[in-house]
């Protein structure tokens, strides 16, 4: 908590001014990695973005997650070093999807783009193997967040805020 994450490719961008929450989703090789829309609203970017390097492992962050230690970001440099995709939606809570691949991953799939309109569960993407996916949510948008570090989640049920 309270962790500075540079994500440029969305520097500029709706929700981008000002603070926010940065919920990261940890994905095991055995979870479903469709990402979905967390909310409703207009796709205002998608932003493909190659590794810097070679994919780091996300092993240890696994390892921590199971075994309840904190701080969850140790060992977490394939956050921002990583393949992934950013995914900017645009409506009455703004929010940012970022896709993060794992090491033998290449790329992300985003299956929406600029313009397109989606609704609260949509599929926007997915990513294979052992993932994550890390979704902001601007302090400015009001959202009263009902998550805590180390929780499971499903994708397209668990509600993870309310405004």
């Amino acid at each position: 908590q309270g962790v500075p994450i540079a994500l440029d490719e969305w520097t500029g961008t709706v929700p981008a001014q000002g603070d926010g929450t940065m919920i990261g989703i940890y994905m095991t090789a055995l979870s479903v990695h469709y990402i979905r829309s967390p909310v409703p609203g207009s796709v205002a970017r998608v932003v493909p973005r190659p590794a810097r390097g070679e994919n780091l492992h996300q092993t240890r962050t696994f390892v921590r997650l199971i075994w309840g230690m904190q701080p969850y970001e140790e060992d977490s440099q394939y956050i921002t070093q990583n393949a992934r995709n950013t995914i900017v939606i645009d409506g009455e809570v703004p929010v940012v999807v970022v896709q993060i691949a794992d090491r033998y991953v290449k790329e992300c799939d985003a299956f929406v783009s600029a313009g397109d309109h989606v609704a609260a569960g949509d599929k926007i993407g997915m990513i294979r193997m052992g993932s994550q996916c890390d979704l902001y949510i601007p302090d400015s948008a009001g959202v009263k967040l009902d998550c805590t570090p180390g929780m499971r989640v499903r994708a397209g049920e668990t509600v993870l805020g309310t405004y």
